[in-house]
């Protein structure tokens, strides 16, 4: 191999797992930085996870490395034990990059009533909701 041409590897994949495993695996991650905001959250429920990872292996592009996925969460919850808040039936589709989190109409229960939320942020410009 010719060590100026960036060979990619390529990791595609899909997992199911709790919510709680989900959050352990995005803090122990590259992602941390995604995930480092429901650090405190006390997580329940299930998740699937479609996962796809283009990392270049060649030395001078490492910091080029794209992530696409998509966070799949059917009647989770989580619970803040600061404010004994709890956002619960959370349900819906969050797709995220190395770079976005992106969801519209997730539905929850939030002090008893329902709730639609919408999350668009931009980790570049160090926004995590829009």
């Amino acid at each position: 191999l010719d060590s100026k041409e960036s060979f990619p590897l390529i990791v595609e994949g899909n997992v199911n797992a709790s919510v709680k495993q989900g959050l352990q695996f995005l803090l122990a991650s590259p992602l941390r930085d995604i995930g480092v905001f429901l650090e405190s959250y006390q997580p329940q429920g299930d998740l699937k996870l479609g996962l796809k990872l283009h990392i270049p292996l060649a030395e001078t592009v490492q910091s080029l490395f794209k992530i696409n996925g998509k966070l799949q969460l059917a009647s989770a919850s989580l619970q803040d034990p600061n404010f004994g808040t709890a956002l619960s039936d959370l349900s819906g589709t969050i797709n995220f990059t190395e770079h976005t989190i992106v969801a519209d109409e997730l539905l929850l229960q939030l002090l008893h009533n329902s709730a639609t939320a919408n999350m668009h942020s931009d980790l570049n410009k160090n926004k995590l909701f829009e």
